[in-house]
């Protein structure tokens, strides 16, 4: 059964993988786009997923019955499918519609439990999301992520499950670790600030430390390190090595808040930081090279011109192009 209000067409596997979390990325790149075609496709959608919600919290069901659910509906959409041909097409419209509903409607009974407790599923489509957690934790999941987490934290810990990036702020508890785990790594942590990136796309797995202190570990024998403030480790999903690069970790989380903040940098520290966010090269004149340091706030602007022109106001700089690459010299008296 497909969905063709605009020029995507959506299938009911696609909305069924969505409201389950097993969206690839690239379903979901595409389910996002039919989404911002128009207004009625996202207010049907976010409809949809609240009605999902509600429902999965007030009922309860086992495996079993998770399995039966599941395949009764993939069966429900390979019979719609095929017979959709000889239908009339304002009227399959309205039938496929109603259709899918109560097939969807059959899924929401489906929960899954870790220890008995009762997973929330957090979908940022497009865009960052924020999250509070049951313990006041705070999290910012980027768009094309998926966070799961019980909805009460028992004393065992804080157990969550992240596809896609996101950065934390955890709030102390030393009784309860707080755990975040995806297919290639897992991070332990008490009280910190981090951000976690991985995509089923990406060649590798990263988590890089603010505050704090973290444990990360490889999920395939990989070893353990422990992270301090402004290091990043990197896991190699197909050699499975890890290693551990320092780096400025602010701008690593930067994309939750669009905010870099700078404490005692020096210049080329500061250029440093806008050559990572931006992805571009940056040369520094000689005579910039100096032991002055600054203290300030980068607000994140769509380009870095935007973002130097800003910058030049604090710190005694102009800039050009030359070659195709940006330069900074000294502000003239």
């Amino acid at each position: 059964m497909y969905y063709n209000k605009g020029m995507e067409e959506i299938s009911n596997k696609i909305l069924k993988n969505y409201l389950l979390g097993k969206c690839s990325p690239r379903e979901m790149e595409r389910l996002t786009a039919w989404a911002r075609e128009s207004d009625e496709h996202a207010r049907w959608l976010f409809r949809m997923t609240d009605a999902y919600h509600a429902y999965r919290a007030s009922h309860q069901v086992d495996e079993a019955h998770v399995q039966r659910a599941e395949l009764d509906l993939l069966n429900r959409i390979a019979k719609e499918e095929k017979s959709r041909k000889h239908r009339n097409g304002v009227r399959w419209a309205m039938y496929a519609a109603a259709a899918v509903l109560v097939a969807l409607f059959v899924m929401t009974g489906l929960h899954y439990w870790e220890d008995r407790e009762e997973m929330v599923r957090v979908v940022a489509l497009d865009g960052v999301r924020h999250v509070l957690l049951p313990d006041s934790s705070e999290v910012w999941l980027n768009a094309h992520s998926t966070l799961r987490y019980p909805r009460h934290f028992n004393d065992d810990g804080r157990q969550l499950e992240l596809d896609g990036e996101a950065y934390f702020e955890v709030r102390p508890d030393a009784d309860r670790p707080f755990v975040v785990r995806n297919e290639f790594l897992t991070t332990r942590v008490l009280g910190t600030r981090f951000n976690f990136s991985t995509r089923a796309t990406d060649n590798t797995a990263e988590v890089t430390l603010l505050s704090g202190k973290v444990r990360v570990s490889g999920n395939y024998g990989e070893g353990m390190i422990t992270l301090r403030p402004d290091q990043r480790v990197i896991l190699d999903k197909a050699s499975h090595s890890m290693e551990i690069v320092q780096t400025y970790a602010p701008v690593s989380a930067a994309w939750h808040n669009k905010v870099i903040p700078f404490t005692n940098m020096r210049i080329d520290e500061i250029v440093k930081a806008l050559e990572e966010y931006y992805d571009v090269r940056i040369d520094i004149s000689p005579r910039l090279q100096n032991r002055a340091t600054y203290t300030g706030v980068i607000n994140c602007r769509p380009t870095v011109d935007s973002v130097l022109a800003d910058l030049s106001y604090s710190v005694p700089f102009t800039f050009h192009r030359k070659n195709g690459r940006l330069v900074l010299v000294p502000k003239q008296p």
